[in-house]
């Protein structure tokens, strides 16, 4: 019996590539096919692919492409720089058809709002999926597989472990600011917000009234710019994290208590993998610059400032 395969097109940074291979994942045990991975995107954006640094998904062995023709390199390493334009001109999905798949093709409708249809679909012949898929309405049926597949390593260095007890044996709270590509990338710029100093005193002040003797950490993308430009991180209750790693963050973000995102997926899933049953997660009311609804991106429980 011929294998059938669904391909899931990787693109963007840790964050993103949750979300695409999580729903990959869901889709393909679902329909108890196979399941492998596009990383040709990654170049385009100048990112690595990350995932295999959870043991569990390291060990599902699943195959990675990197394989498309000269016209679609050519595209791909285009589409960063012109993805405006391709949006005004309408035809971004048909060019995103044409180039980057040869099975049939399942695009989202937009990045923040669910589509039930996506999950109600009988796959029983190859299919490629390219999109992000940023809600969690796509696996939250799904939610002990998911964390269970999340598990990060138990090995740790000593710099880690030390944050690590300071975030269990406090009341900790987890800051993400996002500065880095929405400051210095064009496209970035154009869709996302640079949240102000003034969504994060807010916030601040909505944690202290609920939570008792708060410690916050701070992590961030450019941690020397925040420590230089945020006047309230001054004080001592907050300790900022410089792993230089991603990974590192991400897994320590996840141990805090409670938590204030950024309008990245990055710190979404922070928040996200948890296991703080009575988490308090502030989030930005405003997701994005660009005039695109995003009413699915922020789970119901979570709060909107």
């Amino acid at each position: 019996m011929k294998k059938v395969f669904l391909t899931v097109y990787c693109q963007g940074g840790l964050g993103n590539q949750l979300f695409q291979f999580i729903v990959g994942y869901v889709l393909a045990n679902k329909n108890k096919i196979n399941l492998r991975i596009n990383i040709e995107r990654l170049n385009s954006y100048d990112r690595q692919f990350e995932l295999h640094r959870f043991p569990e998904i390291n060990r599902l062995y699943i195959s990675k492409i990197n394989n498309h023709n000269f016209f679609a390199k050519t595209y791909l390493y285009l589409y960063p720089k012109f993805y405006k334009t391709l949006k005004i001109l309408g035809i971004y999905s048909l060019i995103n058809f044409f180039f980057l798949a040869k099975n049939k093709k399942k695009f989202e409708k937009s990045p923040f709002i669910f589509n039930e249809d996506l999950l109600k679909k009988k796959i029983d012949k190859n299919l490629s999926i390219a999109g992000f898929f940023q809600s969690e309405k796509y696996f939250i049926n799904y939610k002990k597989n998911v964390l269970k597949l999340l598990r990060f390593p138990k090995k740790k260095n000593k710099l880690l472990q030390n944050y690590l007890d300071l975030i269990k044996t406090s009341n900790s709270v987890a800051i993400h600011i996002r500065r880095g590509d929405y400051l210095n990338n064009p496209k970035a710029r154009y869709f996302y917000d640079i949240l102000k100093e003034d969504y994060y005193k807010k916030s601040i002040s909505y944690v202290k009234k609920r939570v008792k003797n708060p410690l916050f950490f701070i992590f961030s993308d450019d941690i020397n710019l925040v420590k230089n430009t945020f006047l309230i991180f001054k004080e001592k209750k907050y300790i900022f994290i410089d792993t230089k790693s991603s990974f590192s963050d991400l897994y320590l973000m996840s141990n805090c208590k409670n938590f204030i995102i950024a309008n990245s997926t990055f710190s979404w899933w922070g928040a996200w993998l948890s296991k703080n049953r009575h988490k308090i997660v502030c989030a930005p009311k405003k997701w994005l610059r660009a005039k695109i609804s995003t009413p699915d991106i922020i789970p119901e429980s979570w709060v909107k400032i």
